[in-house]
């Protein structure tokens, strides 16, 4: 099963950059359109841009092979993150004729190619840790939050509340990016200065963010500033948020503790 897991890797075109289907002799299918939604492209409820980091259990390999493909320069950001970027700065294009409800959806509520509305993206926001920008993806899960829940309700589909578990993680900030890996990654400063989950005949789990946090812009479009932490701490031991994606283990949050966001 372990190394299955591995044959993602024959489905990355190095030449694109993204995810594409293959024909019966093994070829890439052609032709090729980034923006085209499932159809003859072979994705489901999405298109290219919403696959393009589809590897929530291998991050560090994901980084690896967009390096491979196209290395980023001496002082640039991974070539991982710069993609990341684009992604969330892109034109909310797609095509699709006739349009269903999670393509306009995207376009509508979302920002960029990122179709918060729709499960095959909510991993996404994630993967800026694993590339070494994690303030980055920080930024844009408090975004998230922000924008794209509301008394307006949900961007897209709630299917078995898998929409408010994203927002009630993410407020905590943490995520379950590979579930059954028994870790949660550690994501944004908390929504709250200081939020408590309860247990009954257990441990608090507690998590906090130092008022000393500093802001940043999100990017140069949307001047909005969110809080960005350099380090958590999961009971006194230090994590390192800068240069790739820190973890807790599910039980040990289990066993209760603090985490602080520093």
């Amino acid at each position: 099963l372990t190394i299955r897991t591995q044959r993602w890797r024959e489905s990355f075109d190095k030449e694109t950059m993204f995810f594409r289907g293959r024909d019966n002799s093994g070829a890439f299918l052609k032709p090729f359109d980034q923006y085209m939604w499932v159809g003859p492209s072979k994705y489901t409820e999405g298109g290219p841009w919403q696959y393009r980091f589809y590897v929530p259990f291998d991050g560090p390999g994901l980084r690896e092979m967009y390096e491979a493909a196209r290395p980023a320069g001496h002082g640039e950001p991974s070539r991982l993150c710069t993609v990341l970027h684009d992604a969330m700065t892109s034109v909310p294009a797609f095509h699709l004729d006739p349009a269903f409800h999670e393509a306009a959806e995207m376009a509508i509520n979302c920002f960029g190619q990122y179709a918060h509305n729709n499960q095959p993206s909510h991993h996404i926001l994630y993967m800026f840790a694993h590339g070494g920008c994690g303030a980055a993806g920080q930024k844009y899960i408090q975004h998230t939050l922000a924008t794209l829940y509301g008394e307006f309700g949900y961007s897209g589909d709630e299917d078995n509340g898998e929409m408010s578990s994203w927002y009630v993680l993410s407020a905590l900030g943490l995520y379950a990016l590979a579930p059954g890996s028994g870790e949660y990654q550690i994501g944004a400063p908390p929504l709250f200065p200081r939020m408590v989950v309860r247990r009954q005949g257990g441990k608090d789990l507690i998590v906090e963010r130092s008022a000393e946090l500093r802001s940043e812009q999100l990017n140069a479009a949307l001047g909005t500033e969110y809080l960005v932490a350099d380090r958590a701490l999961w009971n006194g031991e230090e994590l390192d948020l800068r240069v790739s994606a820190a973890n807790v283990q599910y039980r040990q949050l289990l066993a209760g503790g603090t985490l602080s966001f520093a």
